[in-house]
């Protein structure tokens, strides 16, 4: 997994991959979801 800012606009960016696994997709969407 890839996670990087992006300064325009003002976002981050998460890249996935095949071998990423739910439970770390899970932990990065929780992590944001205050931010939505």
């Amino acid at each position: 997994m890839v996670v990087r800012s992006l300064p325009t606009p003002e976002a981050i960016r998460v890249s996935l991959h095949a071998f990423n696994t739910r439970e770390e997709v899970d932990r990065v969407l929780e992590a944001l979801s205050p931010a939505w």
